[in-house]
C-alpha cells in the first residue's frame, strides 16, 4: 500500500464521516422545526394571538426534550397565555 492508497482511504473515510453528520444535523433541524410548528398550530387553534417574540423564543429551544415537553403543554394549553406561563416555568 502506497502513501497515495492510505491518503486516499483516509480522505474517503473524513468524507463518509462528513455526510454521515450532515444528513444527521439536517434530519434533527427537520424534526426540531416540525415540533416547533405543531406547537404553534396548536397555540393557534387555542388562541390563535401569537407573538413574534413567543415564535422567536420557540426556534431558540435547541433541546430535543423541551421541545417534547413544550409540544404537550401546547396540546393541553386553553390560551397563548397559559403556554407561556408554563413555558417560562420549564425555563427556569
Amino acid at each position: 500500500m502506497t502513501i497515495g492508497d492510505i491518503i486516499d482511504r483516509e480522505v474517503e473515510e473524513a468524507v463518509e464521516k462528513a455526510v454521515e453528520k450532515a444528513v444527521e444535523e439536517a434530519v434533527e433541524n427537520s424534526t426540531k422545526q416540525t415540533k416547533v410548528n405543531d406547537i404553534l398550530e396548536l397555540l393557534e387553534d387555542a388562541d390563535g394571538d401569537i407573538s413574534d417574540a413567543l415564535k422567536e423564543e420557540l426556534v431558540a429551544v435547541t433541546d430535543p426534550e423541551q421541545l417534547k415537553i413544550l409540544l404537550k403543554y401546547a396540546a393541553k394549553a386553553d390560551s397563548v397565555a397559559e403556554f407561556e406561563q408554563r413555558m417560562k416555568e420549564i425555563q427556569q
